[in-house]
């Protein structure tokens, strides 16, 4: 077996995962509330300590390591600026804080994306996922009535200078709980003591938060996956070129 170039082989699969990241992160320049994903690699055991071989093993080839894994892939949920938006949208300023949607089979959807608006049942939605959006009660606010729609600064829902309903606006305990189900919106793995009240709501009306996605990062971060997967390709392509040496002229015998 060439050791070599199963090592730049995991060196390639590895920086193309970290590729694909980048170019999401790029794709989503754009996307209002979206947040970065940060891929991570790690060193991979050599054989000898993952297969527990025990005395069986090579010092030699345990010193090269056991090549490249995708590590763990997190999330960075630092606040991205404010943008000028709609009557409706609303800027959440502290990076915890999250608005509650109800998801698909009543489950509680948390997002940042603060643009909303007004569907056909005259609720009120995120305007790219159609979510209703929840009040600190759990329940859809509906804006029936004559009169301009208007959302203040601690969250009151007002129609025509009336309150129908204020935001459910939460803080999230730990932010590690929360995976991305898309459209900006994220699912809870655990919700025991994961959102608590906010005791003091502070918004910005008519502003939304943009994407997370700092393009120039992304676009760098991007090129040097690229070139780390150029580079271990090389390396397999010097490994192959040296097998076929060794087979095929110091491996030739002289009649």
């Amino acid at each position: 077996m060439n050791y070599g170039l199963y090592l730049s082989a995991s060196g390639v699969q590895a920086n193309m995962y970290r590729q694909d990241v980048f170019t999401n992160n790029l794709a989503n320049v754009m996307t209002p509330g979206f947040k970065v994903d940060v891929p991570a690699i790690r060193q991979r055991d050599p054989e000898s300590i993952e297969d527990n071989m025990g005395r069986d093993s090579n010092r030699l080839l345990d010193q090269l390591g056991g090549g490249a894994f995708a590590g763990p892939q997190s999330i960075n949920f630092d606040r991205a600026r404010p943008e000028k938006g709609g009557a409706l949208d609303v800027f959440l300023p502290e990076a915890k804080e999250f608005m509650k949607f109800r998801g698909p089979n009543n489950e509680t959807r948390y997002s940042r994306d603060g643009r909303l608006a007004v569907n056909a049942e005259r609720q009120l939605v995120n305007a790219s996922s159609g979510h209703p959006i929840l009040d600190s009660g759990n329940s859809p606010i509906t804006v029936e009535g004559a009169g301009e729609v208007t959302i203040s600064d601690r969250g009151a829902v007002m129609v025509g200078g009336e309150e129908v309903g204020v935001l459910g606006i939460v803080g999230i305990t730990d932010v590690s709980k929360l995976i991305k189900e898309g459209q900006s919106m994220f699912k809870a793995t655990d919700e025991q003591g994961l959102a608590v009240a906010v005791d003091e709501i502070n918004l910005k009306p008519k502003m939304f938060e943009a994407s997370g996605v700092n393009q120039f990062e992304a676009m760098v971060s991007m090129m040097r996956a690229t070139k780390s997967v150029t580079t271990n390709g090389n390396m397999i392509r010097y490994h192959d070129h040296l097998m076929d040496r060794a087979i095929n002229t110091l491996g030739r015998v002289q009649a």
